[in-house]
């Protein structure tokens, strides 16, 4: 009779931190987000099935916390909040907001240029040492070297750079602190 009972987990409800220091002003101002691209939410998805961290029946709770995150400006409180609430240690909990609100960020950005009807873009090395973890990381220095040789170079807004056999846009991959410059046809071309 009681069995199924106990077995149902509560719900989590996201409680924001307290706003008190802002002036009446500035609650009054909201910024509405425009809603992420579906193409963006699917790769939140696809990104928080391939954590080996989050157990699969907690996936869909994440899922909908990192897509409620973004949708609220990129909600990094949200995003720990969550992953804390399923058990992860503080510090990878960083690092798994940390690529998810940049890769997310980064793909919402070329979806834009393209509602913008821009074509092209230049990559952009952002001087930083990209995928590099630890001192010696060889794989990470690796990558950052193929980053590196991609910077300046130009890439269709819709296929991405092909680098190292993989087509990708900048700031996409874990790790990766690459920008693009948009190129407006006769203007900076």
């Amino acid at each position: 009779m009681f069995g199924n009972w106990f077995k149902k987990k509560p719900k989590r409800v996201y409680v924001p931190p307290a706003k008190a220091h802002l002036s009446a002003q500035a609650k009054a101002t909201a910024i509405k987000a425009k809603p992420y691209s579906e193409k963006v939410l699917r790769e939140i998805r696809r990104q928080v099935a391939g954590l080996i961290d989050v157990p699969k029946d907690e996936q869909t709770f994440i899922s909908d916390e990192m897509i409620a995150a973004m949708q609220e400006g990129g909600n990094m409180h949200r995003m720990c909040w969550a992953l804390e609430e399923i058990g992860i240690s503080r510090e990878r909990v960083v690092e798994i907001a940390q690529g998810i609100h940049g890769s997310a960020k980064s793909l919402e950005n070329i979806e834009r240029q393209r509602e913008a009807g821009v074509l092209e873009a230049d990559w952009a090395h952002s001087g930083g040492k990209c995928f590099v973890r630890f001192p010696d990381d060889k794989e990470g220095e690796a990558k950052n070297a193929l980053h590196q040789a991609a910077n300046g170079k130009r890439f269709n807004i819709t296929k991405g750079l092909l680098i190292d056999g993989r087509w990708t846009f900048p700031g996409v991959e874990w790790g990766c602190k690459c920008t693009s410059r948009t190129i407006l046809k006769g203007f900076n071309d």
